[in-house]
């Protein structure tokens, strides 16, 4: 209160005593708290601890994506397709003339749904990262990164 007023200007003013007004003493009981309780109660509440963890959980999976793109990959793809055919189509056939056939929409739809005329196919893929600097770039700027937000 007396820095307040400015009263702790001056040092005669200072050694002077106060006169309270009111009384000091408190007429219900005072809470009791255990503070490791509170401590523990504020370190929770507190949203930027919570970003701060959010970010180092993102800096962790920055760092083994990097790493995981530094090793070999092998993918493997397989497709399986049905067609059908629509329209005027000819066949040729070794013992006779050209048989010639109207089909329309429908014709095509049944053919889609019976798998007359699929279609397979099958590929393996195997990706070697033999001096990949952007990828030990990338690494190297996901460790900075993660080495930043830890201290």
């Amino acid at each position: 209160m007396r820095q307040t007023i400015g009263a702790d200007l001056d040092p005669r003013i200072g050694a002077l005593d106060l006169d309270l007004t009111e009384n000091t003493e408190s007429s219900g009981g005072v809470a009791t708290a255990d503070l490791q309780d509170i401590l523990s109660q504020a370190l929770k509440n507190r949203a930027e601890i919570e970003a701060q963890r959010q970010q180092l959980a993102i800096d962790d999976a920055n760092v083994r994506v990097a790493n995981n793109n530094l090793k070999p990959d092998l993918n493997l793809s397989a497709n399986y397709t049905s067609n059908g055919l629509g329209g005027i189509s000819f066949a040729n056939s070794a013992a006779g003339p050209v048989v010639v056939s109207n089909g329309g929409f429908g014709d095509s739809l049944s053919q889609l749904g019976g798998f007359n005329f699929p279609t397979y196919g099958m590929s393996l893929q195997l990706r070697l990262p033999i001096r990949n600097r952007a990828a030990a770039a990338d690494l190297g700027s996901a460790l900075v990164s993660k080495e930043k937000q830890s201290l």
